[in-house]
């Protein structure tokens, strides 16, 4: 492994602090957090760490070569991390409101007298 002040020029100057590179990243529009991307360097996945360095004064440092290189090495493509929940399948309520063949709740309805439990 190499020492950090042999590391190419290129990838000196790409550097950027994890939390930059958590916001840009690819194939998301908003980022994701930055703790995923802490994450990936401290724990890893599948024994894999990203690689990262500490600049004085930055903080935790990683470039994009290192997240495509930690990527191939874990199996999962790049731009499609597998991080956070799924999305939810179910209709947003202002689709239900929206929706004029369905009520918007169950509660607008009249109960028949001889329905339910009366006493």
């Amino acid at each position: 492994m190499q020492r950090d002040s042999q590391l190419p020029p290129e990838i000196l100057e790409a550097l950027k602090p994890l939390r930059v590179l958590a916001r840009s990243w690819p194939g998301k529009p908003d980022g994701i957090n930055p703790s995923t991307v802490f994450r990936f360097k401290n724990k890893g996945i599948g024994g894999v760490r990203l690689r990262a360095l500490q600049a004085p004064g930055v903080g935790w440092c990683s470039c994009w070569v290192w997240v495509a290189e930690f990527f191939s090495a874990t199996g999962i493509p790049a731009a499609v991390p597998q991080v956070g929940r799924p999305r939810r399948r179910g209709k947003l309520l202002r689709d239900k409101l929206s929706d004029p063949a369905k009520p918007a709740s169950t509660a607008s309805r009249v109960r028949p007298a001889n329905e339910g439990g009366g006493q």
